[in-house]
């Protein structure tokens, strides 16, 4: 092997491995879903920017979204949540979960989602919730396998 085989092979390595982390590196822990239903609320505290504007008067948040997707980041829903005031004390944003969503989320299904601050420089996007789902009735447990007769 030459000193140029050997210095391609690391970089292949090395691609390979930031690759790995980078695909695998944010898999994460299994958690029980939270049960949510139509009067739930999907509570995120507000932008730091907020309040803020440009030196031109802008202000830097317009609107926030609420990004509904399942656990695979398969966006089922955005919703416009226009400008909430956040609560003075702790400066969180609540957000009723209501009916129109809840007929769009199958049971038994994890969803997450994301609160997004949207402004003229562009969208900041939090980091995925803690699971959520509709509870529904339990499944059919699996059907016994591997039948045979014994003489």
């Amino acid at each position: 092997m030459t000193q140029h085989d050997a210095r391609t092979d690391w970089r292949r390595s090395f691609a390979l491995a930031c690759w790995m982390v980078g695909s695998f590196g944010t898999v994460a822990v299994a958690q029980t879903p939270i049960p949510v239903t139509a009067t739930s609320q999907f509570v995120f505290t507000a932008s730091t920017d907020h309040s803020r504007t440009s030196a031109f008067g802008l202000n830097l948040v317009d609107r926030y979204e609420l990004e509904v997707s399942t656990l695979a980041d398969v966006v089922l829903a955005t919703v416009n949540l226009g400008k909430p005031a956040p609560e003075a004390t702790s400066n969180d944003i609540s957000v009723p979960v209501g009916d129109a969503l809840l007929k769009q989320l199958i049971a038994n299904t994890q969803y997450h989602y994301r609160a997004i601050a949207v402004g003229p420089g562009g969208a900041g996007r939090s980091l995925p919730s803690v699971p959520f789902g509709v509870p529904g009735p339990v499944g059919l447990p699996a059907a016994p396998t591997g039948l045979r007769v014994v003489p």
